[in-house]
C-alpha cells in the first residue's frame, strides 16, 4: 500500500469534467474576473475528480489542463492571508484554508497518476518523473503559502513528500530531466530537485523571514536545489555535516535512526559552494540582477538573505548556536509598541498586575507560558483563541516571566503557528524600561512629538543606552528631546539597532 492518503475512488459522485477536452471547455466558461468564486467552484470540481473513478492517463492529462489555471488563481488569491498577523481572522483563515485545500487537491490529482505508476499501469509509467514532479511541486507551494503564513504544514504532509520521492526512485525517475516553465523559467529540473527544495525550505528557519523574502528564497531554492545530492548511504567524505531523512516518517528531517528508517543522506557541498560564491561576488560589487538573484532586494538585503540560507541549511541540520533550556513558567505579556506606551505610563498597580485583563487604558496583559529560553531570549506560547492581540514578526513586548520581580522590553524574532498553538520567539532588553516623551524640538514642544521608551546602557553585555521609537521617527543622526520626570535632555539618533514592524530601536548619544 502506498502512503499517499489517497482518497477512495467510485462512480457515485461525478465531475463536471471527465477528460481533458471538457476540462479546457469547463476552464473557457469560468469567470476570469472572479479568482474566489473560480477557486471555489474549481476546489469542489478538483475534489470529485480525485474521488471519481477514471483511467490515470486521462486523469493525468485532466491534471495537465488544469495546472496552469490553479497556479494563477493561488497566485491572485494569497494576498488575502500571507504576512498578515496571527492568529488570522475568520476570512483570513477561510481563505486560507482554501488555498491549502487546492494545493493538497492538485497535489493529490498526480499522486493517483503515481499510484498507478507504482501500480505497473503502462498508460502512466513512461511518464513517471512528469508525474512526481508536479506532484512535489503543488507540495512545495503548498508548504511555501503555508510558511508565508507563518503556519507549520499540516500533519501527513511530511509523509506525502517523502512517499512521493521514494516512488520516483523505485520506479527509476528520480533523475529524469523536467521542464516546468510554469515555476521555473530556466534550465530543466529533477524529481530530485522538487524534494530537496522542500526540505531546504524548510531547513531555511523560515518563520522569522517575511513572506516577500519567503517568496525569493523559493525561486533561489529552485534554481539551486538541483546541487545538493542524496545518498541512501551514510556520508563520510563530504565537507559539509550530511543532513539526514528518513522516509517513513512524517517529518522533515531525521533527529536520530528508528526502527524500520528508510534513510537518505543529503550532501550539501556544491549548493554551499554555489551560496558563497555568489556572496563573494556580492562582496566584490557585482549586483543581485546579475548574479541572477533578481531585482526585488538590494545587495545588502540579498547578502543576509543569503548568509541566512547558508547558515540554517548547510550545517547538518541538528546544531544551534544557542542551547535551548526547556521551562515550566508563565509569563505575563503586553503586545504591540502603542499597548506597550499605554502599559508603562499606567499606574504602578497596574503594571504589577499578572494574568490576562482588559484594562481600559487600551492594552492587554496577557498569560503566556515560556516553553523554553536560551541566552538570547524566550519561546512562548498560548492557544491560538480570538482572546489575545494579533502577534507579528517585529512587534514590541513588554514581558515579565513570573519569577522576575519587573516587565522588561523584548521584540519578536518569529511566530509560528503549529497544531492550534500560537509560538513566538523574542528577544530580550536588559534593564527597565521608562516611558518617555519625543519631541523633534529642543524645548520638547511643536507638532512632531510621540512617546517612546528607554533603555539604560548595559555595559557587562554590551547594551548601549538606547531608545525604541515609533516606526518611521528613526534617521540617522537626527537630534531629538527625551523629556521624564528628570526632566528634558537633547540625544542625538548614532544608530539603528533593530528596525521592528512597529517601531525603531536606534543608540543614543547626548548632544554636546
Amino acid at each position: 500500500m502506498h502512503l499517499f492518503a489517497l482518497p477512495a475512488t467510485s462512480s457515485a459522485h461525478l465531475p463536471e469534467f471527465r477528460d481533458a477536452r471538457t476540462a479546457r471547455e469547463w476552464l473557457d466558461g469560468a469567470d476570469g474576473s472572479q479568482p474566489l468564486a473560480t477557486q471555489a467552484r474549481l476546489l469542489g470540481q478538483l475534489n470529485l475528480l480525485n474521488r471519481c473513478t477514471l483511467a490515470a492517463g486521462e486523469r493525468l492529462r485532466v491534471a495537465e489542463e488544469l495546472r496552469d489555471t490553479v497556479l494563477s488563481i493561488q497566485a491572485s488569491t494569497s494576498n488575502r492571508f500571507v504576512g498578515r498577523p496571527l492568529p488570522l481572522s475568520a476570512g483570513e483563515r477561510a481563505a486560507f484554508d482554501a488555498n491549502q485545500g487546492m494545493w493538497d487537491t492538485l497535489a493529490t490529482a498526480y499522486l493517483h497518476c503515481l499510484s498507478a505508476a507504482l501500480d505497473g499501469d503502462g498508460a502512466v509509467v513512461g511518464q513517471t518523473g512528469l508525474i512526481a514532479h508536479r506532484a512535489l511541486s503543488a507540495l512545495a507551494l503548498m508548504q511555501l503559502d503555508a510558511l508565508r503564513t507563518a503556519h507549520t504544514p499540516a500533519p501527513g504532509y511530511w509523509r506525502r513528500v517523502h512517499a512521493c520521492f521514494d516512488a520516483a526512485e523505485r520506479l527509476g525517475a528520480a533523475e529524469r530531466k523536467i521542464r516546468d516553465d510554469a515555476i521555473h523559467d530556466e534550465r530543466p529540473t529533477t524529481v530530485r530537485a522538487a524534494y530537496v527544495l522542500c526540505v531546504l525550505l524548510h531547513g531555511a528557519s523560515p518563520f522569522g523571514l517575511t513572506h516577500r523574502q519567503l517568496r525569493v528564497l523559493h525561486r533561489w531554492l529552485g534554481k539551486w536545489s538541483g546541487k545538493v545530492a542524496v545518498f541512501d548511504a551514510p556520508v563520510t567524505h563530504s565537507a559539509l555535516p550530511p543532513l539526514m531523512l528518513d522516509l517513513s516518517a512524517d517529518a522533515p528531517v531525521a533527529r536520530m535512526p528508528q526502527a524500520g528508517s528508510r534513510l537518505r543522506w543529503l550532501v550539501l557541498d556544491e549548493f554551499s559552494h554555489s551560496v558563497r560564491k555568489r556572496l563573494a561576488l556580492l562582496a566584490q560589487g557585482e549586483t543581485p540582477l546579475a548574479l541572477r538573484l533578481g531585482d526585488e532586494l538590494s545587495p545588502a538585503q540579498a547578502e543576509r538573505l543569503l548568509r541566512h540560507l547558508h547558515g540554517h541549511c548547510c550545517r547538518g541540520g541538528l546544531t544551534r548556536a544557542e542551547a535551548r533550556r526547556a521551562l515550566q513558567q508563565n509569563a505575563a505579556v503586553v503586545i504591540g509598541m502603542e499597548a506597550v506606551q499605554q502599559f508603562l505610563g499606567g499606574d504602578d498597580d497596574a503594571i504589577d498586575s499578572l494574568g490576562p485583563r482588559t484594562v481600559a487604558a487600551g492594552y492587554l496583559v496577557e498569560d503566556w507560558r515560556i516553553l523554553d529560553d536560551s541566552p538570547a531570549g524566550l519561546r512562548l506560547g498560548r492557544r491560538a483563541t480570538g482572546d489575545g492581540a494579533r502577534v507579528a514578526n517585529g512587534m514590541l513586548l513588554a514581558v515579565r516571566p513570573e519569577n522576575a520581580t519587573q516587565f522588561m522590553l523584548a521584540h519578536v524574532c518569529w511566530v509560528m503557528m503549529s497544531d492550534g498553538e500560537l509560538q513566538i520567539g523574542i528577544r530580550m532588553l536588559a534593564g527597565t524600561p521608562r516611558l518617555v516623551e519625543l519631541s523633534r524640538a529642543p524645548d520638547g514642544s511643536g507638532e512632531h512629538a510621540a512617546r517612546g521608551v528607554l533603555m539604560p546602557e548595559v555595559s557587562r553585555i554590551g547594551q548601549p543606552e538606547c531608545v525604541a521609537l515609533p516606526a518611521g521617527w528613526y534617521r540617522k543622526a537626527r537630534d531629538i528631546t527625551l523629556g521624564d520626570d528628570a526632566g528634558p535632555r537633547r540625544v542625538r539618533l548614532v544608530e539603528s539597532i533593530e528596525r521592528g514592524a512597529d517601531f525603531d530601536l536606534a543608540r543614543i548619544e547626548p548632544v554636546t
